[in-house]
């Protein structure tokens, strides 16, 4: 590429020149009904001359100028790929914890009783006297970034919240049952406000189990998008650098 651009100028010179001489001496002399005398051809000498330094000075200006654009396009692209490369390489370690610490949670999304997952969520401090979701998930992903770790927390508590509801209406229905087990001990009015007693833990408990199993997609589908934004990162990664690395082997040559 650098050897067709010399060439191109070389050719520019060339044409310059010949137009020159063409302009400076051979019109005149085709023209000219009068004999050419030695001052005439030293006059259209210096003519020409003047004429190639100046092309030539012009040549020799524009490609400085190409020279120092040149280096200053590349100077800014290596910046720039330079600043991603370090965000990226930045933003990666704590991609990489949500998704190991969310994925933790998947493995309640098939339960149906419900008992002990939300001391299971609180074993890992949620839910615990004196903490926050906000404060518990900072702190499990203290190097992922701001937005990340909102989202995350935000589909975590969804799951919790309703895991909270689905355990209760379980309880209501297993208390409710066992106090009924004799029901020839209850007058009739008193089993029939029992028995809708537990039907409306029944029904509490399947609602909250479909949202359950609605928050853990949803959880789920969070763990994929970041997931998605590792594997591209990763991909930006290793081409910033091999632009990088080719950039420096030009150079070396």
């Amino acid at each position: 590429m650098k050897l067709d651009q010399g060439l191109g100028i070389i050719g520019l010179l060339v044409l310059a020149t010949a137009l020159a001489l063409l302009l400076t001496i051979g019109i005149p002399i085709s023209v000219s009904k009068d004999s050419v005398e030695l001052k005439d051809w030293l006059g259209f000498a210096g003519n020409v001359m003047g004429a190639f330094v100046t092309v030539v000075a012009a040549a020799i200006a524009w490609k400085a100028v190409q020279r120092q654009i040149a280096s200053q396009h590349v100077a800014t692209q290596l910046g720039v790929m330079t600043r991603e490369e370090d965000r990226i390489e930045e933003l990666l370690p704590g991609l990489r914890d949500a998704v190991h610490f969310a994925s933790g949670f998947l493995t309640y999304r098939v339960l149906r009783g419900f008992d002990g997952v939300v001391e299971a969520f609180q074993s890992d401090g949620f839910g615990v006297q004196g903490s926050t979701y906000a404060k518990d998930v900072e702190s499990a992903l203290s190097s992922t970034d701001g937005a990340t770790r909102l989202r995350v927390e935000q589909a975590l508590y969804k799951c919790y919240r309703w895991a909270i509801h689905a355990e209760a209406a379980s309880q209501g229905i297993r208390i409710g049952s066992a106090q009924i087990a004799n029901p020839f001990e209850w007058d009739a009015d008193a089993l029939r406000k029992k028995h809708a007693e537990i039907d409306d833990h029944r029904s509490r408990f399947a609602q909250a189990r479909e949202q359950f199993g609605k928050a853990m997609d949803a959880l789920e589908t969070e763990i994929i998008t970041i997931k998605s934004k590792i594997s591209l990162y990763e991909r930006r990664l290793d081409l910033i650098r091999h632009r990088i690395e080719g950039f420096f082997a030009d150079e070396d040559e």
